[in-house]
């Protein structure tokens, strides 16, 4: 089954397209296979959040079975990082602050 969507550049219909593309991340070549809109009528390719996030999904995959020990790619650096948690269950942001205040007592 194929995924339409009006194009945002033309009046045309754009179709889900998946194909191999090479992308370069961190200095090492990967074959990745990628999702992207491309119109029929002005043969643009676009992409989505959602399409960007199953490539780089992908990307990042494959990047962890080339360096399984070595340190996490800057997104999952990022996803990491508005995840800490404090021994006591409570968030805190990069600069470990709390997310939550606690409530005191007047």
């Amino acid at each position: 089954m194929s995924v339409n969507i009006n194009c945002p550049v033309c009046p045309g219909v754009a179709t889900l397209t998946e194909e191999d593309g090479d992308i370069v991340y961190r200095g090492e070549a990967y074959v990745v296979r990628r999702e992207f809109y491309h119109c029929s009528s002005c043969l643009r390719e676009f992409t989505s959040t959602e399409t960007d996030n199953e490539t780089f999904g992908r990307l990042g995959r494959m990047y962890r079975e080339r360096h399984p020990d070595g340190e996490e790619s800057p997104y999952e650096k990022i996803q990491i990082r508005h995840n800490i948690r404090t021994e006591d269950g409570n968030e805190e942001d990069s600069e470990g602050s709390r997310a939550s205040e606690e409530k005191g007592s007047d």
